[in-house]
């Protein structure tokens, strides 16, 4: 989710919401309370905005972690073939 976070590094920052070393969130409580109301919605509520990607891809991970584990065949012998057809489709550094 890092290069979604840094896609809205400058919103974030008028919002009082800085990105720090570790690719860490810090919120400025005062800065976050004077923020302008339109700011606070682009990042928060609706389709597209800051809060609906990282919602969208946090889902992603949980349903291919929760599908990506290995599998037994009928003869009792592992496979991992669902892991590495689902692993294509995870962003590993996102």
């Amino acid at each position: 989710m890092v290069k979604t976070t840094a896609a809205y590094k400058k919103t974030l920052e008028k919002a009082g919401i800085t990105i720090t070393s570790g690719n860490k969130l810090e919120l400025n409580e005062e800065d976050l309370k004077n923020a302008d109301i339109s700011t606070l919605k682009t990042l928060f509520t609706g389709y597209n905005s800051f809060a609906d990607k990282v919602v969208t891809k946090g889902n992603a991970i949980s349903m291919a972690a929760s599908s990506a584990g290995g599998t037994y065949t009928n003869n009792g012998k592992y496979s991992d073939t669902l892991s590495k057809l689902v692993s294509s489709k995870i962003d590993t550094k996102e």
